[in-house]
């Protein structure tokens, strides 16, 4: 997000009691998943104008000053301890975000240019001499960014939970673009 490659996230879809999350009729609309009947199944956790903060692994320095330890500007050599982003206030965020488009979609769905929104660094699988084609470079790139958003996805997934929402399961996820925006007054839906 720092540095402006980041623009979409996925989250899974947490389905409401007594759904089966396996089972494949549901039918997205917009930021709700449909069941049969046409009854909801899920509704996305943000809606297109939702303005988010991003919490960040931080401390605070001896001048009252919040340190973020993603930042460049963080001191090497810092000796107080690290607060998890879990306990960050909101006061002390310095990254916004406003939600501009939401759908939900099957994981497995992603293409290459998704996985690039998500940050995801691609390692691509060979330099690419200057007369291959764009539709070569585009076969080759897919697959890589995929691999490499999977591989990114199930770090983040706890053992247990990937039979469920790992990426072999190919869970429901929100698809939540955003994009960064001024810190919003104080009272401002957050």
């Amino acid at each position: 997000i720092l540095d402006g490659r980041k623009t979409v996230t996925r989250r899974p879809v947490k389905f409401g009691r007594g759904r089966n999350p396996k089972w494949s009729g549901y039918v997205p609309d917009g930021g709700v998943l449909y069941g049969s009947n046409n009854i909801p199944a899920a509704k996305a956790p943000y809606q297109a104008g939702d303005i988010l903060w991003v919490r960040e692994t931080w401390t605070l320095v001896p001048d009252g000053s919040y340190v973020y330890k993603a930042s460049v500007e963080c001191p090497g050599a810092w000796s107080g301890t690290w607060r998890p982003s879990i306990h960050m206030p909101k006061e002390a965020a310095r990254i916004f975000l406003k939600v501009t488009d939401v759908h939900a979609e099957r994981l497995q769905e992603i293409t290459a240019e998704g996985a690039l929104d998500e940050g995801t660094n691609v390692e691509f699988p060979e330099p690419k001499p200057s007369y291959i084609s764009l539709a070569y470079t585009k076969m080759r790139l897919e697959p890589a960014a995929r691999r490499s958003f999977a591989n990114l996805w199930d770090s983040t997934i706890k053992p247990a939970d990937r039979p469920v929402c790992g990426w072999q399961a190919d869970p429901w996820v929100w698809v939540i673009r955003f994009e960064r925006c001024e810190r919003p007054e104080m009272g401002a839906r957050a």
